[in-house]
């Protein structure tokens, strides 16, 4: 029927594909990129990348200097597994102007070096899962900068290198008591560099479900 000939369009294909796939941790094809030639548009030999994010999976760069992930106003959920990054800027951006529902990043055995945030604004619920990663962060600050207003963190069984390291460093003007974890676990993890649990957790006031437990801290 006509309505469904509408999702046949190439700009509407184009569009749905912009608007649902834009924060996966892949590049998303489309076709090639056109230019005009002979008085019309032809196809180039170039993929036309709808995200152009770098692949989660495997993942060696040693000048990445990029963002992982980057996720846009339709939320959504991503996996990293078995990825080594160096020369990082961020995980991930987590942000929009006009704000996002959800967003859930699952992480297995990746290797993080660099600038090893994840960075949060106008976020209204983040679930992370966080599970035998290593993290050799340039910033004291090794993993959050602020979070959403509701959301679980689990950060489990991680090897963390970061100079008097903080989970969540927190700089924007919303109160820390408005960023509502409803699960914390942080359990069996090796922090080098840092002092202790109060050190790590400074900045999470507000937490409904806590486990903390089973974490080695060395300071050097």
């Amino acid at each position: 029927d006509d309505e469904s000939k509408e999702f046949l369009e190439k700009n509407r294909i184009s569009d749905l594909l912009k608007k649902y796939c834009s924060f996966l941790p892949v590049n998303i094809v489309f076709g090639k990129k056109t230019e005009w030639k002979d008085g019309k548009q032809q196809d180039t030999d170039e993929d036309n990348v709808i995200n152009d994010h770098a692949p989660s999976s495997p993942l060696a760069n040693e000048e990445l200097g990029t963002t992982l992930l980057w996720c846009g106003e339709q939320g959504g959920k991503a996996t990293l597994i078995g990825n080594e990054a160096t020369g990082m800027k961020l995980i991930a951006t987590v942000s929009d102007g006009a704000g996002i529902d959800s967003f859930t990043i699952i992480a297995y055995d990746n290797r993080f070096e660099g600038d090893t945030r994840i960075y949060c604004n106008k976020v209204r619920r983040l679930n992370l899962l966080f599970n035998r990663n290593t993290f050799f962060s340039s910033n004291i600050n090794f993993f959050l900068q602020e979070f959403a207003t509701e959301g679980a963190l689990v950060f489990k069984n991680n090897e963390v290198h970061a100079q008097n390291g903080q989970l969540m460093t927190h700089w924007s003007s919303t109160p820390t008591s408005a960023m509502r974890f409803n699960t914390l676990e942080v359990t069996g993890n090796t922090f080098y560099g840092t002092k202790g649990e109060k050190d790590v957790l400074r900045n999470i006031t507000n937490v409904k479900h806590r486990d903390v437990s089973g974490n080695i801290y060395y300071q050097r």
